[in-house]
């Protein structure tokens, strides 16, 4: 915006204006240079300047090009108008989220507030009278706390929500809070503290939903429910979709596959929709010429080209149901492991999408030549067995790939190893142990002092291939993009009870979704032995 106000002065500049209005186009561009200029402000000075200009050119019947620069200035309010309702959009969300997680109410109430007031921008003291007079409405409706259909009654105040959370997740197996986490336009979830111990799990699946519901004939039907507390009539799916979106999470979490290693955390971006991605990689310059500026002028150097790798973002997912038989035969366990297991098939597919490019060796959007190859991409495909001599032949293969179009040596260095479960035992030999033979001795601690950079991949099906990598921080060679920056899965839930599968079937039906893609970057920090078995 500055730049842009600074030319419209300039244009100014160039008309026949007094001294007088040259004295205001400086002190705007004076003003200019003050952090957080006014800029609607100072557009309306400079319209003002214009106009002056306008009229003295019209009184000595001179033709002046102020209509252009007039259409200039409004374009330019309309977008500093536009700038400024975006921030206070911006500014109103964040300060709702904060307001309603500071107040403590039932989800559900923050929820409906949410949806009520997000289009409508109040300051912080009327948000706070709308948050007290919810807060009264709930009091005044809420009952005190009894028994129901000899359901043990639960004093329940404000917290009460969360403590019902911490005794679903309890009963579950869920272990620990989950925290979400931003970060270079990517999200995340961070396993978080310990839950208390002094908030017991329910005794059974049972139990939990004859409580959260009243529904003691288990019916599933809301007009059976008799609730209490401030525990609502959503209070159970909720709180179940909230629980096994934990539980999802924990076992994600569990299997790694090497990933952070193979696509570290600085080669995943966050993509806004579906459309093909292009990855631009863009060459080297050669060596800067030696040069007399006083014999000629500096030679224009000669640019890089550039490659493009493409890719788009897919989606995986599927719906889990759980039943009223199940809630009635009381499968706990099932429903604990089915759920989890669901978690651990969420990070096998994303892994497998990943190690797939490896296993299969496809040929690249940038150049379509195979990402491994025993000619071009620096020879990159070879035959030979796992051994220290390999490993070390690989190296020097790796370090002596040079940067597109300069032509000039890389000089990066093998230190990634990924081998099936047959070659673990070869692989972390070579890597730990000194030899008697010093020529044996090339791969000791190639991969790190406890071989922290050997992975052992279950998804590798062929028991003599392997793959090496170079530091994927230094060369990226595969990039994962996920679309919203969600790397994690979501779940979402299906729960109205007159229709769907609730009505028809007795089924809560929770979807599990992930959106992303694997794309293959570059083929200098990577090399693949197909080895004869």
């Amino acid at each position: 915006m500055k730049e842009t106000i600074l030319r419209l002065l300039a244009s100014l500049r160039a008309l026949s204006l007094t001294e007088a209005a040259k004295t205001k186009v400086t002190a705007i561009e004076a003003e200019l240079k003050r952090e957080s200029p006014k800029f609607e402000e100072l557009l309306a000075q400079a319209g003002d300047i214009m106009q002056e200009a306008a009229a003295a050119a019209a009184a000595a019947g001179a033709a002046t090009p102020v209509a252009a620069l007039q259409g200039e200035v409004k374009t330019l309010r309309e977008q500093v108008a536009a700038a400024q309702e975006a921030q206070k959009k911006a500014d109103w969300k964040l300060l709702l989220a904060s307001r309603l997680t500071a107040s403590k109410l039932p989800q559900p109430l923050q929820n409906r507030m949410r949806e009520r007031l997000l289009e409508t921008v109040l300051t912080a003291e009327l948000l706070d009278a709308e948050i007290k007079a919810e807060r009264d409405t709930y009091a005044a409706l809420v009952p005190s706390a009894a028994r129901a259909s000899g359901i043990p009654a639960i004093t329940l105040g404000l917290e009460g929500i969360d403590k019902l959370r911490i005794a679903a997740c309890r009963t579950f197996g869920v272990t620990h809070d989950w925290e979400r986490v931003e970060a270079g336009g990517l999200l995340s979830w961070r396993r978080g503290a310990a839950f208390d111990n002094a908030v017991p799990g329910f005794r059974s699946l049972k139990h939990l939903y004859a409580t959260l519901t009243g529904d003691v004939e288990f019916s599933f039907d809301p007009a059976q429910a008799h609730l209490h507390g401030d525990i609502t009539s959503t209070t159970f799916t909720n709180l179940m979709r909230d629980t096994m979106h934990r539980l999802l999470l924990q076992g994600y979490a569990e299997p790694s596959y090497g990933l952070d290693l193979v696509v570290p955390s600085r080669n995943r971006t966050a993509v806004t929709d579906f459309k093909n991605q292009e990855r631009v990689r863009v060459g080297y310059f050669g060596d800067l010429p030696e040069h007399d500026p006083e014999v000629s002028e500096w030679p224009v150097l000669t640019a890089p080209t550039d490659e493009r790798a493409t890719g788009a973002v897919v989606q995986f997912g599927g719906v889990v149901p759980i039943t009223r038989k199940a809630i009635k035969n009381d499968d706990l366990g099932g429903i604990t492991q089915t759920v989890n297991n669901l978690g651990r098939t969420a990070r096998r597919t994303l892994a497998q999408r990943v190690y797939n490019l490896m296993i299969n060796n496809p040929a690249t959007t940038y150049d379509v030549v195979t990402w491994a190859h025993a000619s071009s991409h620096g020879a990159n495909l070879r035959t030979t067995a796992l051994s220290a001599a390999e490993i070390e032949v690989i190296a020097q293969l790796m370090y002596l790939q040079t940067e597109k179009d300069s032509g000039k040596t890389l000089g990066i260095e093998a230190a990634i190893l990924i081998v099936p479960r047959q070659l673990q035992k070869t692989a972390k030999d070579l890597n730990e142990h000194q030899k008697e033979d010093a020529a044996l001795n090339e791969a000791i601690h190639r991969f790190g002092a406890n071989s922290e950079r050997i992975i052992t991949n279950p998804l590798f099906t062929d028991a003599t291939d392997f793959v090496v990598m170079a530091d994927q921080s230094q060369v990226p060679c595969i990039e994962l993009m996920f679309m919203d920056g969600r790397q994690e899965p979501e779940l979402f839930l299906a729960d109205n009870p007159n229709e769907g599968t609730l009505f028809t079937k007795d089924e809560i039906r929770y979807k599990i979704r992930h959106e992303y893609e694997a794309l293959i970057t570059d083929h200098r920090g990577y090399a693949k032995n197909v080895v004869a078995g």
